[in-house]
């Protein structure tokens, strides 16, 4: 909930320009692996206005799915809308938009949340994420018209009440690395609870400035579901043998895990 009627989030992208974003969508766009996909002979399909790959010309969905979860698999989800808030009034803003106190999060910390609409009903799930600055909340979300719209409308009404609501959109490749093989290769294969923290408190982990392939931003969510960690950064893995699966594969992992989109 908003404790202030004005806001003051330090500008770097105006809220109007949210607005455009569903009429882009239609356009189909392309992650930074896009080649790297053509070249391994994937389908490519359209998805949520990217181009994805569904299935590569090497293994089945069963032989991929195998893969993945006898040694490690890299999922290109750059499709997925990352989002920055910046200000000192930011955690504020997305406790209005989603359910859940992100205030009480430690900074560094996720947690799964849900947009809802002005009825409570549920319009699609996110990830927020209190960065090491107290001014500062990442959003992880679909790449969803109606989050989209939704977004939009609560950025102008925003702004219509005299707020100066603006977003930045960080312009970052998103991968997860998944399989039974990844976290321990990771070095970072973490209990499933803390001692002072609940189960669920404990797979909503992530790290700034992580050292494992230079990235910047890690997350260990279990969002993808067993033995995973995602990445937001461009991703480049060296000698493991990691498999880059296609769309259909990444749906029957989800749903394994008890997931659905």
């Amino acid at each position: 909930m908003l404790r202030n009627a004005s806001l003051n989030v330090v500008k770097h992208l105006s809220a109007r320009a949210l607005a455009t974003e569903a009429a882009g969508a239609a356009l189909v766009k392309r992650t930074a692996l896009y080649d790297f996909h053509v070249a391994q002979g994937a389908k490519m399909v359209p998805f949520a206005g990217w181009d994805m790959p569904l299935q590569y010309a090497d293994k089945s969905h069963v032989q991929a799915h195998m893969h993945c979860r006898e040694a490690a698999s890299i999922f290109d989800v750059s499709h997925m809308l990352q989002t920055r808030w910046t200000g000192k009034d930011a955690i504020e803003f997305i406790e209005s938009l989603v359910v859940g106190d992100i205030q009480a999060l430690a900074p560094g910390a996720a947690t799964l949340s849900l947009f809802t609409n002005a009825q409570g009903g549920i319009i699609d799930d996110t990830y927020p994420t209190w960065t090491t600055s107290t001014t500062c909340c990442k959003m992880l979300r679909n790449a969803s018209l109606n989050v989209v719209k939704h977004l939009s409308a609560r950025a102008l009404a925003t702004e219509a009440a005299g707020a100066a609501l603006v977003k930045r959109t960080a312009l970052y490749d998103f991968h997860v690395a998944q399989g039974a093989k990844m976290v321990p290769f990771a070095g970072w294969d973490m209990p499933l609870q803390y001692a002072d923290k609940s189960h669920v408190q404990a797979h909503m982990h992530c790290r700034e400035a992580a050292s494992i392939f230079d990235v910047s931003h890690m997350l260990q969510t279990r969002w993808t579901g067993k033995d995973a960690i995602e990445f937001i950064e461009s991703l480049v893995v060296g000698d493991i043998q990691a498999l880059a699966p296609g769309a259909a594969h990444a749906v029957a992992l989800h749903q394994r895990a008890g997931r659905d989109y």
